[in-house]
C-alpha cells in the first residue's frame, strides 16, 4: 500500500461500523517483562516477556440518534459489556496491506458523553485499556 492519506478508515463497535463518525484512532501495544536473574551460574539480568496487551483509543464526532455513537456505546459502557473493535487503515478488503486490528474482550474504560466547546461540533474520546490486539490479515 506504501505511504497514504488516513481518510477512509474503518471503525467497528461490537458489529456496528461507526466509521463515518471517526476522527482519530491509536491503537498500542505493550509487552510487560519481568527479570530473571542473577543466579548462581548466571551473572546477567535478563528481561523475559510476559504479557501483551494494548490500549485503542477513538474519537469519534458525537451523534445520539438511534444505532449512532452514543446509542452503541452508552450500554456497552454503563453494562459492562465485553464487546469486539475492528478497525482498519482502509475500507478495503483486510488484506496484508490493510490489516485489521481487533480488541478482542474489550471493555470501554473512558467514556465521556458530552464533550464541547460553545460553537464545537461534539466530540468522544473512547479509551478501551488492557485489551488483546489481535492483528488479522486474511480476507
Amino acid at each position: 500500500m506504501g505511504h497514504f492519506a488516513f481518510v477512509d478508515g474503518k471503525a467497528t463497535v461490537n458489529a456496528v461500523d461507526l466509521s463515518a463518525h471517526v476522527v482519530s484512532v491509536d491503537t498500542e501495544g505493550e509487552t510487560r517483562f519481568v527479570e530473571d536473574g542473577p543466579s548462581m551460574g548466571q551473572l546477567v539480568v535478563k528481561e523475559l516477556p510476559i504479557i501483551k496487551k494494548g490500549n485503542a483509543t477513538v474519537r469519534f464526532k458525537q451523534d445520539f440518534a438511534s444505532a449512532q455513537v452514543h446509542a452503541t456505546l452508552w450500554p456497552l459502557w454503563n453494562n459492562k459489556t465485553a464487546h469486539a473493535v475492528l478497525i482498519r487503515p482502509t475500507s478495503a478488503a483486510i488484506s496484508a496491506a490493510n490489516p485489521e486490528i481487533t480488541a478482542t474482550g474489550a471493555y470501554i474504560a473512558r467514556y465521556q458523553p458530552v464533550r464541547g466547546s460553545f460553537g464545537d461540533v461534539p466530540e468522544v474520546e473512547i479509551t478501551w485499556a488492557n485489551v488483546d490486539l489481535v492483528e488479522d490479515i486474511t480476507p
